[in-house]
């Protein structure tokens, strides 16, 4: 396997640690995060499926979109 360093700041590489998830490494997280893309097709398959379906799937995408948010919040800002 081939292998890049890379050079960050030291308030980079500690937003970027917090990131990551037990003993992740990196490199997964790195994948992790770039697998991670919101699309216009995100949405629409939001809204496949019966209207309580639907309902249920946008409330899953709201709260895992919260708590992505409230934790890049606590990173950067402390609080």
């Amino acid at each position: 396997m081939t292998t890049k360093t890379i050079t960050v700041t030291e308030d980079a590489y500690e937003l970027i640690k917090g990131l990551k998830r037990g003993e992740e490494s990196f490199s997964n997280l790195f994948l992790r995060l770039g697998e991670r893309k919101c699309t216009v097709n995100t949405f629409f398959g939001l809204l496949s499926g019966d209207a309580t379906e639907a309902r249920e799937k946008t409330r899953k995408w709201r709260g895992e979109f919260s708590k992505d948010a409230e934790k890049r919040h606590q990173l950067l800002f402390g609080h």
